[in-house]
């Protein structure tokens, strides 16, 4: 056997400079002893060996070797791969979430959650687009079952651990709890989650369970109360229970709000769980303490709050505050409360008042604009439509004569110069403002403005659209404008010829009623008779049925007119007002509100409840601790910036102004409160049911809020003259307990089973109509009163409910919601009754 070759060590271990290496190295030595690793390679075991020597040669400090770090940063970006294809992965599921249907989210969810590491916030962003998605969708969509099992899948992972927690995904659940109505799964979740520590529950998640309970109704007032402390002393945060409480002391006035932690979704619960229970007094104390906190940064919810489930009187004074304070809401409110201002003026017998409702109107448009919100179509259309309910309607035989021809004839002329106005300022031409002219001259009996409106729609009949061309066809056929009507009609059967459509029932039974307006029954025999093919015989016998039909007569009502002079300088007012929304338009920026103010109150001749300097010094009492001393102010205080809301208005101001609307409100509230128990009381002993009528609102006149604290002769510019009657009933309005005269607790039950808050999904259909089952309400009084003889209330339908299926019961302005929640259809208000005092 021949042995193996024998060599230096040294050249083993440095083949180029043996000779650099300390002598012991230079032995002989067998190769094979070594034990080389044969897989590495061999340039780069020889530069590895030879970078390091060379850096000690020269006493450098070691560094890595290039190609040896190379090939480590290999491995590393191997496993940061891996990484950015989990993250792209996650980001593309996130991106589905934000942009995709409800369908893809569920569809992809099952294989993300458990092949990818998703975080906290990962499980927010999925609760959150899963809320986003089911308000966005129509109310059908939410009253189905199709998205329910994704759901249930993220509740299931949430409790097993699959996902991780996070408190503000666990809200938009209870959330969508409430909004489908599933009141008692979501309870079921809420009972698992509040045996859970931290990271699953906060104060946020416990006022999201208030207001569910709220909804569900089976939970008492003083029982949530309860919850709302416990949550209080479960997440203290900076002194929560304090600065939530009604006597809470701001610092400073002049500034922000700084304290971390303060739970508004909280206060927003219980704010809901109180006025669905009636219980106004603290309802409007919590709205104040949210204002005093946050005067120009309030979240929207809470002011919807109010204008969903308060009188109109109360509504509008709170949508006016809010667009005061710089709060953006939602477009739909405001084409709601339009359109229920401008319905409200069928229950008002005098033209002054509603005058005062068209100006009001006029204002709520301009507070809208002046929180920098875009004006849409449906704007235009709801407060141009004001126009046509100023005079009171006359049978179809009978025209306007003397006075209110004349002022017949300036509504025609100032509705006209509105549309114009807006325009001319640069507002896109939308087809409500045209509708809506075509309908005031139906209602005011006015050929004149129908023929402008038509001229100023031209030959683009196609922009109007098919509801435009209906009210046209209509307003022509009862304007006795023939001519115009078979033109419009020969234009709706080209257009249905054109795109190979057949002719809607609407087309025929708009044209049956204009045939019958214009005493034209040939023509529309003619057009059955030639279109024979296109119609169907259930339809045509609607159309007989209703061209035969007879003709309607309204009620004949005494009505107090004005001469046409006093309604000129009544509508100067509302063009003054009309030319400021033109003014914000045209210039994009909004107005100086100290300089043009808003309108608070509906009825402009209502009394201040007492004088600015009265209710100034009232206010500095009640927020200001004597045991504190003021703040403190730098020499460069001057120099510094005031805080101001998004309306340029200070802090220190608006919590004022603030301060003193809530005051107002509670005083209003009591009034119609009082008045609700009078005629309650009085039902409860003849027996009888109160009367199914709506009282929109009162008008309260000055000699009447006297409260007789002067002579009927006396003429008073506020109710409240003395600053001692002044603070007490400020005292007496914002104490919360129950004394005698005040007014009752509310609890609500139904014969079989808990009540039912105004969120659709819960209310089952009674017939195919989507008519709503609604409970009754029992009110706890000393006096023993039975459930029988209480009359059926019915609370405004929330954002999920067809308005159209829902009508209030109440007489009281107190009873009556403003139902600013559908976006789609609106509430129909019933025939109502007028109470002017």
């Amino acid at each position: 056997m021949s042995m193996a070759a024998r060599g230096s060590l040294a050249s083993f271990i440095c083949p180029s400079t043996p000779f650099l290496l300390p002598r012991l190295a230079r032995a002989a030595v067998c190769p094979s002893s070594l034990r080389i690793p044969t897989t590495a390679p061999n340039g780069l075991y020889r530069s590895h060996v030879h970078c390091r020597f060379k850096s000690s040669a020269k006493f450098k400090k070691f560094k890595q070797p290039k190609k040896l770090g190379q090939w480590k940063e290999t491995a590393s970006q191997r496993i940061t791969t891996q990484e950015a294809e989990e993250n792209e992965a996650i980001g593309a599921f996130m991106q589905v979430c934000r942009a995709g249907s409800i369908d893809q989210m569920a569809a992809m969810y099952a294989a993300v959650v458990g092949s990818l590491p998703l975080q906290r916030e990962h499980t927010r962003q999925i609760a959150s687009a899963v809320h986003y998605k089911l308000r966005s969708e129509p109310v059908a969509t939410r009253r189905s079952d199709s998205f329910w099992p994704f759901v249930e899948r993220l509740v299931q992972d949430i409790r097993s651990g699959t996902l991780p927690p996070h408190p503000t995904a666990h809200v938009h659940l209870l959330g969508i709890y409430k909004r489908t109505g599933k009141y008692n799964d979501g309870c079921a979740f809420w009972q698992w989650l509040v045996q859970q520590d931290e990271s699953y529950a906060d104060a946020a998640v416990y006022g999201a369970a208030i207001e569910l309970l709220a909804y569900q109704g089976a939970t008492s007032l003083p029982d949530l109360e309860e919850l709302y402390a416990q949550a209080l002393k479960r997440f203290p945060g900076t002194f929560a229970e304090y600065h939530l409480s009604p006597e809470a002391i701001v610092a400073d006035k002049a500034l922000p709000t700084t304290i971390t932690g303060l739970p508004m979704t909280l206060l927003q619960g219980i704010t809901t769980a109180r006025i669905f229970s009636r219980d106004w007094k603290r309802s409007y104390l919590a709205i104040d303490t949210a204002l005093r906190l946050y005067p120009a940064s309030t979240p929207s919810r809470f002011f919807e709050l109010f204008m969903y489930e308060r009188p109109l009187i109360e509504a509008y004074t709170v949508f006016a505050m809010a667009c005061r304070s710089g709060i953006a809401l939602n477009p739909d409110h405001l084409t709601n409360l339009l359109r229920t201002l401008e319905k409200s003026m069928e229950t008002k017998f005098q033209l002054a008042e509603r005058m005062a409702i068209l100006r009001a109107m006029a204002h709520s448009v301009y507070a809208y604009l002046e929180t920098g919100r875009p004006l849409h179509g449906p704007h235009v259309g709801a407060f141009v439509a004001g126009f046509s309910r100023l005079l009171p309607k006359l049978a179809p035989s009978v025209d306007y004569a003397g006075n209110e021809a004349a002022i017949r004839d300036s509504i025609a002329a100032s509705a006209s110069e509105t549309i114009g106005t807006l325009v001319s300022a640069g507002m896109t031409r939308v087809p409500q403002a045209y509708t809506s002219l075509v309908s005031i001259a139906i209602a005011i009996k006015s050929p004149t403005l129908l023929e402008q409106a038509v001229n100023d729609i031209g030959p683009r009949v196609d922009d109007i659209g098919d509801i435009g061309r209906r009210h046209t066809l209509l307003a022509a056929g009862q304007l006795g404008q023939s001519s115009l009507m078979e033109n419009y009609w020969s234009h709706i059967v080209t257009k249905a010829e054109t795109q190979g459509m057949q002719l809607p029932y609407a087309d025929w039974i708009t044209l049956a009623r204009a045939c019958k307006g214009a005493n034209r029954p040939a023509f529309l025999h003619k057009q059955l008779e030639q279109l024979s093919h296109t119609v169907t015989e259930s339809t045509k016998r609607a159309v007989i049925e209703a061209l035969e039909e007879g003709t309607f007569n309204p009620k004949s009502i005494p009505f107090v007119s004005m001469s046409p002079e006093e309604f000129d300088a009544q509508m100067s007012k509302i063009k003054e007002q009309i030319q400021n929304i033109a003014t914000i338009i045209m210039s994009r920026q909004p107005l100086d509100l100290r300089k043009t103010p808003l309108s608070m109150h509906i009825d402009p001749t209502r009394l201040p409840l007492a004088s600015t300097a009265d209710l100034r010094a009232v206010y500095d009492e009640l927020t200001t601790d004597p045991h504190q001393p003021p703040p403190v102010k730098n020499k460069d205080a001057k120099l510094r910036p005031v805080a101001l809301s998004a309306t340029r208005i200070p802090l220190e101001e608006l919590r004022f102004q603030n301060w003193v609307a809530v005051v107002e409100l509670m005083n209003e509230a009591d009034a119609a409160e009082q008045e609700f128990q009078k005629r309650l009381d009085e039902a409860i002993a003849k027996g009888t049911k109160m009367k199914d009528a709506t009282v929109v609102m009162k008008f309260r006149k000055p000699d009447q809020l006297r409260r007789d604290m002067a002579s009927a002769e006396e003429v008073m510019d506020v109710i409240y003259t003395d600053k001692s009657q002044l603070r007490q009933r400020v005292m007496e309005l914002r104490t919360p307990s129950i004394a005698a005269g005040a007014p009752q607790s509310v609890r609500y039950t139904t014969p079989t089973q808990a009540p039912k808050y105004p969120d659709a999904a819960t209310r089952q259909p009674n017939d195919s109509t989507g008519d709503l089952s609604i409970g009754s309400v029992q009110f706890e009084s000393p006096s023993s009163r039975s459930a029988s003889d209480l009359p059926t209330m019915r609370h405004a339908p929330s954002q999920d409910i067809n308005e159209d299926a829902t009508k209030s019961a109440f007489t009281d302005p107190s009873e009556r919601p403003l139902n600013l929640l559908s976006k789609r259809k609106q509430y129909k208000t019933p025939q109502a009754t007028t109470e002017t005092s």
